[in-house]
């Protein structure tokens, strides 16, 4: 897919539809699934950001230091995602976020990069 705006794109209209959805399920009484949606697709675009930042610096031709160093910002990010997970879904957390909507809200992120991937074929008629 000879897109090079596609993480950008997808970081975006994550961030709409979370925004959308929490909004949404907010004034319909859903709130704690609501904050779960906000605190998983934050975690999703932690990890999208982070890719999106290191990826092309890691495959630019260079100084192998900076290879290195792009290494292990990519590394650093996993202890990052693990807090954020806990404190997101620890026992304290209950009574104002959801699990299972952190749980959607990070699959949030790769949902849309997919349907924006599959609908880019469907409109070019890649499946031919």
């Amino acid at each position: 897919m000879p897109d090079e705006q596609l993480p950008l794109r997808s970081f975006r209209m994550s961030a709409l539809l979370a925004t959308a959805f929490s909004i949404l399920l907010y004034f319909a009484g859903y709130g704690r699934f609501a904050f779960g949606i906000l605190a998983g697709t934050a975690l999703g675009m932690l990890s999208l950001g982070t890719l999106m930042w290191t990826i092309p610096r890691l495959f630019r031709p260079g100084k192998k230091s900076t290879k290195v160093f792009m290494g292990t910002v990519s590394l650093l990010k996993l202890p990052l995602f693990f807090i954020g997970v806990y404190l997101a879904i620890r026992p304290e957390s209950a009574p104002y976020i959801n699990p299972f909507g952190v749980f959607c809200g990070v699959a949030l992120v790769p949902a849309v990069i997919f349907l924006k991937v599959v609908g880019w074929q469907m409109a070019n008629g890649m499946n031919k």
